[in-house]
């Protein structure tokens, strides 16, 4: 049983081969970027970690995730798709509070500030915002 049958099976109550796994479908399914980089370096994937959604610092699911944990939905926004297929080094990179590095997307500005430490604000490009 493919992801999309699986998932139909379990929208219409039916019995699926297994229950669907959602990981990030929508940002209210997605996975801290601090927990989700650990997870990878759990399993030995040691590729940088890309914000999705900036205001929780949900990360971007990386492919070998989805296809190691069998992972049935999957965003559908254009931005999220284009930036799932980018090189990470092409984003903006900053520290979290915590010290670990992510990469937001391209043309994510955010500004810093030295008088509240620490301190993010954020501010969303209009093509990543949702209608």
């Amino acid at each position: 049983m493919n992801s999309r049958e699986r998932v139909l099976k379990a929208v219409n109550s039916e019995k699926p081969d297994r229950v669907p796994i959602d990981l990030e479908g929508i940002r209210a399914s997605g996975i801290n970027a601090v927990v989700y980089d650990k997870l990878k370096k759990r399993m030995g994937i040691g590729s940088p970690t890309r914000i999705h959604d900036t205001m929780q610092i949900l990360a971007e699911l990386d492919m070998e995730i989805v296809e190691r944990l069998h992972v049935d939905v999957l965003p559908m926004e254009p931005m999220t798709a284009q930036w799932a297929r980018q090189d990470a080094s092409g984003g903006v990179r900053k520290r979290l509070f915590c010290g670990f590095g992510v990469y937001f997307q391209p043309g994510t500005r955010i500004e810093e500030r030295e008088d509240v430490t620490p301190f993010l604000r954020f501010h969303i490009p209009l093509h990543s915002r949702m209608d």
